[in-house]
């Protein structure tokens, strides 16, 4: 039996951020590396879900995604 590995998030904010964030991430979602897997769905929130075959390429996509999530909402918390 192959492990596989799976993190999922749900985002919660204004259309705006959530517009944001989904504009960003979607690019990526759809050329996964190999090995991986990426759902991306906007509705009431973003929802994310990364399914990697290896640990170590689950980290590397949660660090890049976390940056730029981690961006986009200083960027939106100093317009305020």
């Amino acid at each position: 039996m192959q492990n596989k590995y799976v993190l999922s998030l749900d985002i919660t904010g204004s259309k705006e951020l959530l517009s944001a964030i989904f504009k960003s991430l979607y690019p990526d979602a759809k050329t996964p590396p190999p090995g991986c897997v990426i759902d991306i769905v906007m509705d009431k929130g973003v929802h994310l879900e990364i399914t990697c075959k290896r640990v170590s390429l689950l980290r590397a996509l949660f660090n890049s995604y976390f940056s730029i999530l981690s961006m986009l909402i200083h960027v939106y918390e100093g317009l305020d």
